[in-house]
């Protein structure tokens, strides 16, 4: 696994070896001059006006902008995206192996880092931390939902808090958690009382709850 890690990113660094600068600028100049403005004084600005709420990403990128020549700053951001976007390979293969062997867990660990939105690791963009983060928070609510130990739990509980300050839309995971949450109750040990006395307009109720709350995540997610 960590071998695969290792090889994918170099593909990824060589990659962005030839990326010579941005292209996507909305998006790039944004978070460079963010990440840029909190190297510098230690306050999230672009052009002096401040921002409410920056996203993570940015205080992860800061640190690259310390190096005093702007060219070689910009290559290490490049390197640094594709370390960390990358790492999805990490929590992909523990999901995966939840339910199957180590090789096919293997396959889909090294497909996760594999997939074309992996050149997004080259840019200056939210989702070179956001993706690991989600494969990460994926993995934990599987990890425990099915083990209900209160450690995985609150690992958990502790990413789905932080997701959302990597990128606004990751809000998705709090009901994505919740409804995945009452499926497996339902249909655990402990669902059987429940099931035994839900009729069909407790059902239906639960049904139409369902929807409203992934209406509500869709929402938040766009």
């Amino acid at each position: 696994l960590l071998t695969s890690y290792l090889v994918l990113c170099l593909v990824y660094v060589w990659h962005s070896y030839a990326h010579g600068s941005p292209w996507l600028f909305s998006d790039e100049l944004e978070y460079a001059q963010i990440s840029r403005s909190i190297a510098d004084a230690g306050d999230p600005t672009i052009r002096g006006a401040a921002v409410d709420n920056p996203s993570l990403y940015a205080y992860l990128l800061a640190p690259v902008w310390w190096i005093s020549d702007t060219g070689a700053a910009y290559t290490a951001a490049k390197y640094l995206g594709a370390f960390v976007m990358t790492s999805a390979i990490f929590p992909a293969y523990g999901l995966a192996r939840l339910v199957v062997p180590r090789g096919p867990a293997l396959f889909a660990g090294v497909a996760t880092a594999a997939i074309p939105m992996l050149g997004y690791s080259r840019l200056i963009v939210l989702e070179v931390l956001a993706y690991p983060v989600a494969a990460l928070a994926f993995y934990l609510m599987a990890k425990a939902l099915s083990t209900w130990n209160r450690y995985w739990l609150a690992a958990t509980l502790l990413v789905l808090l932080v997701a959302p300050h990597v990128r606004a839309q990751l809000v998705v995971l709090w009901p994505t958690f919740a409804v995945a949450a009452a499926v497996a109750l339902l249909l655990g040990p402990g669902g059987d009382w429940l099931r035994r006395r839900w009729g069909p307009v407790q059902w239906v109720a639960a049904a139409v709850g369902l929807a409203v709350l992934g209406h509500i995540a869709w929402r938040f997610a766009v």
